[in-house]
């Protein structure tokens, strides 16, 4: 997947280039905190997979999946940190709707179900929801 493969170009560059500190955890790439960024800092972003990946995305494809993660509030991650490894992710706003950052569930890859799917989901939509009740 797209998102895949710019996460790892993301841990990459994230040794020599400077990115917002709230992108980047140990070198960890969260289309969830992308997708909700400014337009100047996902362009950012695009120029600096672009100048390090021969085989980067369009930037019409990078676009898209940032806008598809937005839309659906959610990201799924599969392989990204460790291979066999999938993550969810979504965004946390503070009262005022900036955004603060994300909570993740990591799993095994091999436990990753639709069921199990339909189950992190709705915990992370619970668990968003009162932390954000808890930082108003």
């Amino acid at each position: 997947r797209r998102l895949d493969a710019i996460a790892k170009i993301v841990n990459q560059i994230a040794k020599t280039q400077k990115l917002p500190a709230k992108h980047i955890n140990q070198g960890f790439f969260d289309p969830s905190i992308w997708a909700h960024e400014t337009r100047t800092v996902r362009v950012a972003l695009f120029q600096a997979i672009e100048a390090n990946e021969e085989n980067s995305p369009s930037r019409a494809a990078f676009d898209r999946d940032m806008k598809d993660v937005a839309q659906r509030g959610i990201a799924i991650m599969r392989d990204k940190l460790a291979v066999g490894v999938t993550s969810v992710s979504t965004p946390l706003f503070t009262s005022d709707g900036r955004l603060l950052g994300a909570l993740s569930v990591g799993l095994l890859s091999a436990r990753y179900t639709e069921a199990m799917h339909e189950k992190i989901v709705s915990a992370l939509q619970r668990a968003v929801t009162a932390a954000q009740e808890r930082l108003a």
